[in-house]
């Protein structure tokens, strides 16, 4: 676990208020349970208390008080950049990898000491942990090793500092202006060369990966390190080499370009290594036209989905499904290649899409796992993050809130503050005291919720959140679940009359009857329906009181949610309530599995099985004389709950 991990454990627990299994940890951070263990207590024996808690059966637990106090004691937290001397050492380590360097040549280039170079040393060995790179001594020779992906990703961003915000343009002038390097201009005219031959520019920040992997390409082989792949490897690209023979034979141009210019034979991998950049770039006009797009159709299309949902907001695909699509295509290229792409923009996009970024995050994890891909980093993540914040932006999809507290000033305005950060669709209309708020309702612009720091004695129309004045994990979660409540419409029109015409009732033939009639009406498969009834059924009663029965039938397939209500014209005594009274009205929830695993287009339902709790609701609609008043009953007692 490197130390980017090492953060990534601590942050997961600051999120979590409870105890997390280590189960779950390592299935979130992509390594085993051991590993969790042995990373706990590295933290806690680096600051010498018990920052992370354990306990038998229950997992860890994150002392925060603790980690307050000691969180500058963990070595880990803060990295002290690396100074001229050291980044020097670090790229000629880099640049003639994997040969070795004596110690007694660096100590005289450098003018550095014993003591010193060890120091040296030791602090490029924490840099290169988050490439996956360690630092090998032997007999007085010092050498990096690691795969020849991490070596050049090393290069990249720490010592030519690609990471930072730089289109191609200023970052090829900056390198010119700094480094005065014939190879720069070289490495230009091959990214020139492979847009032109494949009639597609290149865009950024693929087009700086390119020009990056020839520069460092040419300094490497001038130190004659031979660079070689992995069989394995070459045979996975076989098949995507016959689809996109075009940019395999650019590549081969490529290199031959760079024999030339080197005046040597570079090894023949590297038209593999140069493959694999182009083809994980957005060639749109070449790859889109054909990669088979279903595996992109479905990770965006899930993206969408789990972003949508954690917001409570309807998202319209249209552009922003486009624009998604066309950046996962190249992104899954990437995943599957090993490709890091860093992202310039992370620390800005934490800072003012965080609670975005953290969704995003999440729908990455599921998609890792359910479609086995790659780990799509953070960086990943990001970038995917801003086209949703684009969306948001352009389609001003807010809800308007006022933040109320006793005084108006001081902690409502913290949670203002925070709330504009966790939620970009919310709007903070006002920040005020709980004295004002009458008035600020009475006169003021209509608002879509309330959030208070402090109990609010009377009842208002619209939802109202109490939050405690540090706006917790918690506090974050319940602001959520009531936004997509509000954003959630009530479609009544899912309600069917479902009509029961048998004489001879029981409850087998009511549930064959109801399976077939949602069938005809729906479209579903009937067989289907009856035996998801039943599969609930055997677990346990659905029987409530007053002669009412809440039927349920899940099923694993895409469609609308349904509600159908029965009222029959004779109780069925044979099948009887918690109250012992007869069977009447059926009430048979038919949804989708994928609606009710993500929480999707449920809110009426979940507004009647509270209302179902209400026994002047029940007793109402227990005296309903047909399906078709039971229908209006229940109509007008959601647009109540919603109001």
């Amino acid at each position: 676990m490197n130390q980017n991990t090492t953060r990534e454990l601590l942050n997961y627990l600051k999120d979590n208020s409870g105890f997390v299994t280590s189960n779950e940890l390592a299935n979130v951070l992509n390594v085993s349970t051991k590993t969790i263990k042995r990373q706990v207590k590295r933290i806690n024996d680096d600051a010498n208390a018990l920052v992370i808690k354990s306990e038998k059966g229950r997992g860890y637990f994150l002392d925060y008080n603790i980690y307050l106090y000691k969180k500058d004691s963990l070595s880990f937290m803060d990295k002290e950049p690396l100074n001229k001397i050291q980044l020097d050492i670090l790229r000629e380590l880099l640049l003639t990898s994997p040969k070795f360097i004596r110690l007694d040549e660096l100590m005289d280039k450098y003018y550095l000491s014993e003591s010193a170079i060890h120091v040296a040393i030791r602090k490029i060995e924490s840099v290169l942990a988050d490439y996956n790179l360690v630092i090998v001594m032997k007999h007085r020779h010092v050498q990096i090793s690691g795969s020849e992906k991490d070596i050049r990703d090393a290069l990249i961003y720490l010592i030519l500092n690609a990471n930072n915000e730089y289109d191609f343009g200023n970052l090829t002038d900056i390198l010119e202006s700094q480094i005065k390097d014939p190879d720069i201009s070289f490495a230009i005219r091959q990214k020139e060369y492979a847009e032109s031959a494949l009639k597609s520019t290149i865009p950024y920040p693929y087009n700086v990966n390119l020009f990056m992997h020839i520069y460092i390409l040419l300094n490497r082989t001038r130190r004659f390190v031979k660079i070689s792949m992995d069989d394995k490897t070459v045979r996975s690209l076989d098949k995507q080499i016959s689809e996109y023979p075009e940019i395999f034979s650019v590549s081969t141009e490529i290199l031959n370009n760079i024999n030339r210019y080197l005046h040597v034979n570079v090894s023949k991998n590297e038209i593999y290594y140069l493959f694999e950049y182009l083809i994980s770039s957005r060639l749109n006009s070449i790859i889109g036209d054909k990669n088979d797009d279903t595996l992109v159709k479905t990770v965006t299309d899930l993206y969408i989905d789990i972003v949508s949902h954690d917001f409570g907001i309807k998202i319209v695909r249209g552009s922003l499904f486009t624009e998604l699509f066309q950046h996962i295509l190249p992104m899954i290229n990437r995943l599957r290649h090993n490709i890091r792409l860093n992202n310039a923009l992370i620390d800005e996009i934490k800072t003012e899409y965080g609670q975005l970024l953290q969704s995003v995050e999440t729908a990455s994890l599921q998609i890792e796992k359910d479609l086995n891909l790659p780990h799509i980093s953070q960086n990943e993540s990001g970038f995917i993050a801003l086209y949703f914040a684009k969306y948001l932006e352009e389609n001003n999809n807010q809800l308007s809130a006022i933040v109320v507290c006793t005084t108006g000033i001081g902690t409502s305005e913290l949670v203002a503050a925070k709330i504009r950060k966790s939620f970009p669709n919310i709007h903070i209309e006002n920040v005020i005291s709980s004295f004002e708020l009458d008035d600020v309702i009475k006169y003021g612009k209509k608002v879509d919720l309330l959030i208070s720091t402090i109990p609010l004695r009377k009842k208002y129309k619209m939802p109202v959140v109490v939050v405690s004045s540090l706006f917790s994990l918690r506090d974050k979660n319940r602001v959520q679940e009531v936004v997509r409540n509000l954003n959630e419409p009530i479609d009544t029109s899912k309600f069917l009359e479902i009509p029961i015409e048998t004489k001879e009732l029981s409850k087998d033939s009511v549930i064959n009857m109801v399976s077939q009639k949602l069938g005809l009406l729906t479209g579903l498969d009937s067989r289907r329906i009856n035996k998801a009834i039943y599969d609930r059924e055997e677990k346990g009663n659905t029987t409530i009181t007053n002669g009412i029965v809440i039927l349920h039938s899940i099923i694993n397939d895409k469609f609308p949610n349904f509600v159908g209500i029965s009222v029959l014209n004779t109780p069925i005594h044979t099948w009887k309530c918690l109250d012992n009274t007869p069977v009447r009205i059926v009430i048979t929830f038919c949804l989708s599995q994928e609606n009710v695993i993500h929480k999707s287009n449920v809110k009426d339902i979940r507004y009647l099985s509270r209302n179902l709790a209400d026994d002047d609701f029940v007793d109402e609609l227990s005296n309903s004389r047909n399906s078709k008043v039971a229908i209006n009953l229940i109509k007008r007692k959601l647009e109540e709950s919603q109001c």
